[in-house]
């Protein structure tokens, strides 16, 4: 497994919309995952578990990707995996 850090700038397009919406998607099953691991979170309802993902998700991928972002730059850096 090798893992590349990409520079993603605020000032220029991301590569495509494809790709934005795959990194969203990781994101969140990540979130998802993380979320089933914890006990009280599964002891709840289904309904609610879905409640709390969808109001909380978001909040989580931006205090997620506060460690990745570069300021002396103004960009993120974003790991890509290829196995």
């Amino acid at each position: 497994m090798v893992i590349f850090l990409q520079q993603y700038s605020m000032s220029s397009e991301p590569h495509n919309l494809i790709s934005v919406i795959n990194l969203t998607d990781l994101a969140i099953k990540r979130i998802i995952r993380m979320a089933k691991k914890i006990t009280p979170f599964t002891t709840m309802c289904q309904a609610d578990q879905i409640a709390l993902l969808k109001g909380g998700c978001t909040e989580l991928m931006i205090l997620r990707s506060v460690i990745n972002y570069d300021p002396d730059k103004n960009s993120w850096r974003v790991s890509t995996i290829y196995f």
